[in-house]
């Protein structure tokens, strides 16, 4: 694993002008395409940082606190692998270069008040290279092999990569098919009502958190399905239609 640290280190300190000049060729390709189809001069990435940083419109769907990439997303994405990441780095302190860019990433996003788990997926490959490291030294130990300095006789008696992998495949199924399972299995209930003719006059409308149900993905049938409108307020500051229901539903369902 430690040689493949070496050689990507080496990769992303070669980028040369050429590949600048490639990625500004295709961000002014993007550019021009964007502003003849709006009619305007349009640059995603500003319109995404003006939107979601300065005007603060990313808060319009939840926020937390600066600590929670921290406290709560990034080890809830890596899991077992975390202890297993931070072995291995303490066991490569000459290739913690990846290390750094993992913190510095999770410490820039933490500025932005709306966070995601989604955010943070990119750093999940850096983490599995120093899990990389932390496993094989634990399975250096257990077999007597390699430099395990510092490792006693408890590293000999753990199977880390069955304990992570049973660890890991329990909390998947645990997710999967019961952990807020209820927008989902509701789905076929609703299909097989539209399927018998039963659902009639306007439909079905979803009073849940926008995007909550999969839709129609579940329900092949021609019946109007909606539900609350959520779609990013101009100015950022305003409601929706969703923020208007769970402040006041009765009033909202007259």
């Amino acid at each position: 694993v430690e040689p493949f640290f070496d050689e990507l280190v080496s990769t992303l300190a070669s980028w040369d002008l050429q590949d600048r000049m490639l990625k500004g060729a295709f961000a002014g390709l993007m550019t021009v395409v964007d502003s003849l189809f709006y009619g305007r001069l349009v640059f995603a990435p500003w319109n995404f940082i003006r939107f979601n940083v300065l005007q603060g419109g990313a808060s319009h769907y939840g926020s937390h606190a600066w600590h929670w990439y921290f406290t709560q997303g990034y080890p809830a994405i890596t899991f077992t692998l975390l202890p297993l990441a931070m072995l291995g780095v303490a066991r490569a302190p000459r290739r913690r270069h990846l290390a750094g860019l993992i913190l510095w990433t999770l410490g820039v996003y933490s500025f932005i008040p709306h966070k995601e788990f989604r955010f943070i997926l990119p750093l999940l490959p850096l983490t599995m290279l120093y899990a990389g490291v932390g496993l094989t030294f634990l399975q250096d130990a257990a077999s007597g092999d390699g430099n395990t300095d510092g490792c006693d006789v408890g590293c000999r008696d753990v199977d880390s990569e069955k304990l992570s992998s049973k660890v890991e495949s329990s909390a998947a199924r645990a997710g999967a098919t019961v952990h807020q399972r209820g927008t989902v299995a509701v789905m076929p209930l609703l299909a097989d009502e539209a399927a018998s003719g039963n659902i009639r006059g306007g439909g079905v409308m979803f009073l849940t958190p926008c995007h909550s149900t999969p839709y129609y993905t579940h329900i092949h049938q021609r019946v109007p399905l909606d539900f609350l409108d959520c779609s990013p307020p101009v100015p950022p500051s305003s409601w929706d239609e969703s923020d208007f229901f769970f402040d006041e539903p009765l009033h909202f369902l007259r």
